[in-house]
């Protein structure tokens, strides 16, 4: 008997048909996943319709060894090659400006035509993308309303200092706000040259790995949690809104539309306001005003440890792009799950051998896998 031709427009038996793609998702086994997850997703980016395309190349436009980069309003870019900061023109050529800032990562903020920067071993400010002048004013100060004299003397006055150097920057409301170790330190109100050494800061319980601003507030990361700060300066309101302690280098500014959850979906007579994106040790977050923060991943995809990124945000071919880059500090065996197989090599523990076994020596290679 004749067979009738299989019909192409439909898919063959015993087959899946993949509508949509949620991404890579790795809290589950791989024969547990569902048709629009993905156990592995290599030079491929997902758009927010589920289509795949594969993502675009790089080639090599600038030589040596260059770090903090950043896009000043104008889009210009400032970054530091082999420890000179400097301008990357149009054409990738560097134009240095005169000014050596070393190995140390900086962190920018732009308050106008000047673009403030600062590490944990010089700052300093570039004014009209042309020059780096020195931030900060000559020594202390000591500001009074009352004239010195012999018979009053120093009296309601504030100890101001330049600003310490930090290892994070931002502005909110008039002021330019610097992380250092655990203190937030906040610049004079329009004035960006002094910080009030007595009553100028806040203290957090650890370590500041960044700090970022949206419209009415500040996000601190710490080694111990996310925080936002919002009220004033004199009376900040202090929320924790993440556990997991936060990883430097990952916070970056993004339009907040573009990253909303659904939950607060913006409306169209809603003002545009602006979100942070950054990581956590628990996964992709996102924050907002009021402190309104959320982990993106945390149900999906478990990201290997990591103990400082690089990150940026990008529309690239109609898709925007949150893009980290996650530094493991030389551990990678912080990927290494149960079942994976790893190289070893044997070595020697002080002047002991702790185990004897037949066939094995100092120095030998092998592979063991992970029970």
């Amino acid at each position: 008997m004749a067979q009738s031709p299989p019909d192409l427009t439909q898919p063959p038996p015993d087959s899946l048909v993949l509508a949509s793609f949620d991404g890579l998702r790795n809290v589950s086994q791989p024969e547990r996943l569902a048709p629009g997850e993905l156990e592995v997703a290599i030079n491929v980016d997902v758009d927010d319709r589920g289509q795949l395309r594969r993502r675009v190349g790089y080639r090599r436009v600038l030589t040596g060894v260059v770090h903090s980069l950043f896009t000043c309003d104008d889009g210009s870019v400032l970054c530091v090659r082999d420890g000179d900061l400097g301008v990357v023109l149009p054409d990738y050529s560097f134009r240095p400006l005169g000014a050596f800032v070393g190995d140390d990562p900086l962190a920018y903020v732009q308050v106008g035509n000047t673009v403030y920067f600062s590490s944990r071993v010089t700052n300093g400010k570039v004014v009209d993308g042309a020059r780096v002048d020195r931030w900060g004013i000559d020594g202390d100060l000591w500001l009074t309303p009352v004239e010195d004299t012999t018979n009053v003397g120093q009296v309601a006055g504030r100890s101001m200092m330049p600003p310490p150097l930090a290892t994070g920057l931002c502005w909110n409301q008039g002021r330019i706000y610097l992380a250092s170790g655990r203190l937030v330190w906040a610049t004079d109100l329009f004035n960006y040259e002094m910080v009030d050494r007595v009553r100028g800061f806040w203290q957090f319980e650890g370590d500041i790995a960044f700090i970022g601003s949206v419209t009415a507030g500040i996000y601190v990361g710490t080694s111990e949690g996310v925080w936002y700060v919002g009220g004033t300066f004199r009376e900040p309101r202090r929320i924790r809104v993440m556990d997991g302690a936060a990883i430097p280098g990952s916070l970056v500014s993004i339009p907040a539309e573009l990253a909303n959850p659904v939950a607060i979906r913006r409306k169209p007579d809603q003002e545009l306001k602006v979100g942070l994106a950054f990581m956590t040790v628990h996964g992709y977050c996102v924050g907002y005003d009021d402190g309104q923060a959320f982990n993106m991943t945390e149900d999906k995809f478990l990201f290997p440890g990591a103990v400082r990124a690089h990150a940026t945000f990008r529309r690239e071919e109609g898709i925007n792009q949150y893009l980290a880059v996650l530094n493991s500090g030389g551990t990678p065996m912080n990927t290494a799950q149960i079942g994976d197989y790893v190289d070893a090599e044997i070595v020697r523990a002080g002047d002991r051998w702790p185990i004897q076994t037949e066939g094995v020596r100092i120095g030998d290679q092998l592979t063991i896998q992970i029970i």
